[in-house]
């Protein structure tokens, strides 16, 4: 067997953001969410006659972030470890349930661990754990994007969308394969709080960086970095 190396991790600095959307920013649109919903305060020509102020039915929360997170095995120690340790993560983790968890981390581990979580629809779905072998690199750009409406109208197009591009290189960098995904969900049965968090995550997320790992742990699957 080869030497073992340590794990090495190295982020590289993505886009500043300062679009955190604040708590009074969501009461804000919460408001006007419900009362754009409420038809008794409207007329049929769409004009208000509710209590206080005209709600701004229009109103919408849009964001977006992507990260990129790469993957390297120098040696066979650090393949033979990657394995055995993603085989028995495998027999316990989801792809739903790392992309829940991320969304729910905050701050520089969820950028990780959101790429990495992303990673169980492909790399753990193989019986005996990830086949890779020394000097290969994979890596995986994930998107993710988030929206909210106030219009009922509009409301078909809240919900979460999640996208990937993932690719697996040997050591001489030719491509092995890629493959590309995309997938949505709805937000329903997530509380006013939980959908607050994930949207001050992302928010407040930059956009663009990527993280490199030599000699992962397979932990890296399942959390943030």
């Amino acid at each position: 067997m080869g030497e073992q190396r340590p794990v090495r991790t190295v982020r590289l600095p993505a886009g500043a953001t300062d679009d955190r959307i604040t708590r009074r920013r969501w009461d804000e649109f919460q408001r006007n969410r419900r009362l754009a919903g409420d038809r008794g305060s409207w007329t049929d020509g769409g004009h208000w006659m509710g209590g206080g102020p005209e709600p701004n039915a229009f109103d919408k929360l849009e964001y977006e972030t992507r990260h990129s997170l790469q993957l390297t095995w120098p040696t066979d120690d650090c393949v033979q470890k990657f394995r055995d340790q993603s085989a028995e993560i495998a027999e316990r983790m989801g792809y739903g349930v790392g992309v829940l968890a991320a969304l729910l981390t905050r701050g520089r581990s969820w950028r990780t661990g959101l790429g990495a979580g992303l990673i169980g629809s492909w790399l753990l779905n193989q019986t005996g754990g990830i086949r890779v072998h020394r000097g290969w690199t994979y890596e995986v750009t994930s998107t993710v994007g988030v929206a909210l409406h106030a219009h009922p109208w509009s409301r078909h197009a809240d919900g979460m969308t999640v996208s990937r591009v993932e690719t697996l290189r040997d050591h001489e960098n030719r491509l092995i394969d890629r493959k590309e995904f995309t997938g949505s969900r709805a937000f329903g049965g997530l509380s006013d709080q939980m959908l607050f968090e994930v949207f001050h995550t992302i928010s407040g997320t930059r956009s663009g960086g990527r993280t490199r790992i030599s000699c992962p742990d397979a932990s890296v699957l399942i959390m943030g970095n």
